[in-house]
């Protein structure tokens, strides 16, 4: 009986040491998979700040010492033993869909959000008033595929934006988005004089400048209203393709004040 109650409680002391080594072994994977992410996101939100504080200058080109802004700017950076990708963009470059709804209908504006969206967009056919996110508007019709939603939604990004005060720059937008912008007023096509802003610099405010184009006073009321020379929102994309099964791909847009970048909106997309 001494030698069966031996046997038992070794049993019972290997069983239990073995329950301990097992969850020692599945804590200790779970403490470093915490350690990784924690340093992931560590890394994603320095990039973040840093290159929105840094948007400005990151997203001027100097080309035989001639300042020339551009709407994004791609780079790579190694942090931490993880290789991102960042994305900077101008966010004043782009179609300002939040503003245009609470000024024109909702039918004469789904034309230009088709147009800036591509052929790949599904346009939602009722959307809000003030839609907080892209995807109350347009739906990507790939859905069960990650990384060409990432990327369907790092194109529409390129051409619309819901987070602006409304005014576009002229000097870093691209022509489309002026015309779409243009043609909810007037029609047409934005005119030959707004466009040559974009080729030479400006001695005067933005105001004065517009002055001397020979433009209509409709068309220079609506250029004081919706345009600029100046950028004041920017976003940065970040995410990593070597992080197994996950992506910090996300978007933080701020608007700039006296000089500082203040978060307005941030989310992480899957």
């Amino acid at each position: 009986m001494i030698l069966v109650l031996v046997l038992l409680m070794i049993a019972l002391c290997g069983a239990i040491v073995s329950q301990i080594a097992s969850r020692v072994i599945r804590l200790s994977g779970q403490a470093a998979d915490a350690q990784r992410e924690s340093r992931h996101r560590w890394a994603a939100v320095s990039i973040r700040r840093t290159c929105l504080d840094l948007a400005p200058t990151l997203l001027t080109q100097t080309l035989e010492q001639v300042s020339t802004p551009v709407q994004q700017h791609s780079f790579s950076i190694l942090l931490g033993g993880t290789r991102f990708e960042v994305n900077i963009q101008d966010e004043s470059a782009k179609f300002p869909i939040q503003r245009l709804i609470r000024q024109y209908s909702l039918e004469s504006i789904k034309q230009p959000i088709r147009t800036l969206a591509g052929n790949r967009a599904i346009l939602r056919l009722v959307f809000p008033k003030n839609p907080a996110l892209m995807k109350d508007i347009v739906d990507n019709p790939t859905t069960n595929d990650t990384s060409a939603s990432l990327r369907f939604w790092n194109q529409v990004s390129q051409r619309m934006t819901l987070w602006t005060d409304g005014r576009v720059n002229v000097v870093t937008a691209d022509q489309s988005t002026l015309n779409a912008l243009w043609q909810l007023e007037f029609k047409s096509s934005v005119p030959d004089e707004i466009l040559a802003i974009r080729q030479q610099p400006m001695a005067n405010t933005f105001n004065e400048f517009l002055m001397t184009l020979g433009l209509t006073s409709s068309q220079m009321q609506f250029a004081r209203e919706w345009f600029t020379t100046n950028s004041n929102t920017y976003s940065v994309w970040i995410d990593s393709p070597n992080l197994s099964g996950k992506s910090f791909t996300a978007i933080y847009v701020r608007r700039r004040s006296a000089g500082f970048a203040d978060e307005q909106f941030g989310f992480h997309l899957p």
